[in-house]
C-alpha cells in the first residue's frame, strides 16, 4: 500500500509540474509488498491460478493435436467436435515487405478441409500453455507439410475455451514463414 501511495504522490507531482521530488529506489515495507497484485480484483494475485495442472495441460494439448489429426485425416466431423463454429483464425505473412493477413472462420475452414485434395500435416513442438479457468492459450513453433514436402513453418497461437464437452479451439493466429529453425522433430515420417 505504501508503494502505491508513493507512486501516486510522484505521479501527482510530475503532472502538476513539481520537479523537486527526488527519485528514490523502491523499498518495500513488508515482504507482501513484493507480491504480484491483481488490480482488477483488488487483491493479491493467486499465483496458483494460471499454472495448469498436468491433467488440464494435457487436455488442452490433446485438443490441439486432435485439430492437427483431423486436418491430416480430412475429418470434418471430427474437426467440428473440437472447433467452435463462431471461431476465427488469422494467418499472417510478409508479402512484398508488408504484413498480409488472411482471416477465415472455422466454418470456412470446414469447407476448405472437405474440398481439399492435398495431404496436409502440421506438427508443433515446445508448446507454451497458459490456462486460466475456462480459457487457455497454446503458443508453439510449427512446421507444415503438403504431400510429404515442407511447405512452410512459423508460430501458432491457439485460443481455447472450456465447454461442457471439454476444451475446444475458438481460433487463433499463426505466422506463415519460409525460414525457421529446423524442427527438433526431424523430417516428416510418412
Amino acid at each position: 500500500m505504501l508503494g502505491a501511495m508513493r507512486f501516486a504522490v510522484i505521479v501527482v507531482a510530475v503532472l502538476s509540474g513539481v520537479s523537486s521530488v527526488p527519485a528514490q529506489p523502491f523499498k518495500p515495507s513488508t515482504p507482501e509488498a513484493l507480491e504480484p497484485f491483481d488490480v482488477v480484483q483488488g487483491k493479491p494475485f493467486d499465483s496458483a491460478q494460471g499454472k495448469p495442472g498436468d491433467a488440464e495441460r494435457d487436455a488442452v494439448l490433446k485438443t490441439v493435436q486432435a485439430f492437427f489429426d483431423t486436418m491430416a485425416a480430412k475429418d470434418v466431423e471430427g474437426a467440428r467436435k473440437i472447433l467452435q463454429p463462431q471461431g476465427r483464425f488469422h494467418a499472417m505473412r510478409m508479402r512484398d515487405g508488408k504484413p498480409d493477413v488472411r482471416a477465415f472462420s472455422n466454418e470456412e475452414y470446414f469447407a476448405t478441409l472437405q474440398a481439399g485434395e492435398q495431404k496436409m500435416r502440421e506438427r508443433m513442438w515446445n508448446p507454451e500453455v497458459r490456462i486460466h479457468g475456462l480459457i487457455a492459450t497454446v503458443v508453439a513453433p510449427y512446421d507444415f507439410w503438403i504431400d510429404g514436402k515442407l511447405s512452410h513453418c512459423g508460430t501458432d497461437a491457439f485460443d481455447l475455451i472450456k465447454t461442457e464437452e471439454g476444451w475446444k479451439l475458438a481460433g487463433g493466429v499463426y505466422t506463415i514463414e519460409n525460414k525457421c529453425e529446423p524442427s527438433p522433430l526431424g523430417p516428416l515420417k510418412q
